[in-house]
């Protein structure tokens, strides 16, 4: 079987096809799991919000927080790739999400990090009556 022209050509950097194809499977795998975490967190959060007791302006601040850490991400990402190489971040960065989805897990089934209960926190209900009475 002759080989074919698609097999033999090189892309930008020296990569052949199959250096292209395994690439984009490996981006397609970290976004793939990347999204699982996001989702798995995302399905979670009105029991974490309830334990917690937070309040939905709490939660859009923590919305918030998610977003910009999102950008400044994607702000530094060049820089570290630059610095480590594509592979060693993207493995990095897996560790990571894996590394804090876990102590999200945790933290939340084992109350606040400060070492009080999650009984010690106010409700919300109790912020409101307060912020209510004269």
């Amino acid at each position: 079987m002759a080989t074919s022209s698609l097999d033999t050509r090189t892309y930008d950097g020296g990569l052949t096809r199959r250096d292209v194809v395994k690439w984009r499977n490996a981006l397609f795998i970290v976004f793939a799991l990347s999204g699982l975490a996001i989702a798995t967190w995302l399905g979670r959060v009105p029991s974490i919000r309830d334990l917690l007791h937070a309040s939905t302006l709490e939660m859009g601040f923590l919305a918030g927080g998610i977003s910009i850490g999102s950008i400044i991400g994607v702000t530094l990402s060049s820089h570290v790739i630059a610095r480590f190489g594509a592979q060693r971040t993207a493995v990095g960065a897996l560790m990571l999400v894996a590394v804090g989805l876990i102590a999200a897990g945790l933290s939340a089934s084992s109350g606040p990090v400060s070492g009080r209960s999650s009984s010690a926190w106010p409700s919300s209900a109790s912020r409101t009556a307060r912020s209510t009475s004269p």
